[in-house]
Parts: structure tokens; C-alpha cells; sequence
């Protein structure tokens, strides 16, 4: 048996995922800043990779979550 995805799991990727592109780079560091820029590319990386995985994947994501099922309404 494997573990469905969670939201807390796909966050996490999402949160790795902008640190490699602040990292090296690709959006600026908005720590201890008013700047939502870091945030709002997590939501969206978090949202993309939800839908995917519904479209493509549903065994895999955990769709009674509620917070996935919020991100999906």
C-alpha cells in the first residue's frame, strides 16, 4: 500500500520548489518582507501540481482532505 498525497505533501514540494528558484535566482527572496511574491508562486505550484495529479493520477492524492478539496472547487 503507498501513502496518498496529502495538501501538507504537495506544500512541501511546492516550499522545495521556490526555495531551488530563489536559490538560483529565478525569484527574489521575500523573507521577513511585506513581498508576496514567494507565497503566491507556492499556491500556484501547490494548485498546478493538485490538479494534475486529480486529472491524471486520483489514486494518488488524497481527495478527502479538505484543503484539496478546496483548492479544486
Amino acid at each position: 500500500m503507498y501513502h496518498k498525497l496529502n495538501n501538507d505533501d504537495i506544500a512541501d514540494i511546492a516550499i522545495n520548489a521556490v526555495e531551488e528558484m530563489v536559490s538560483n535566482g529565478f525569484i527574489k527572496n521575500c523573507t521577513d518582507t511585506d513581498d508576496t511574491e514567494e507565497m503566491d508562486v507556492q499556491d500556484i505550484i501547490r494548485e498546478t501540481i493538485a490538479k494534475m495529479l486529480v486529472e491524471r493520477n486520483p489514486h494518488l492524492i488524497n481527495l478527502d482532505d479538505s484543503d484539496i478539496k478546496e483548492m479544486l472547487d
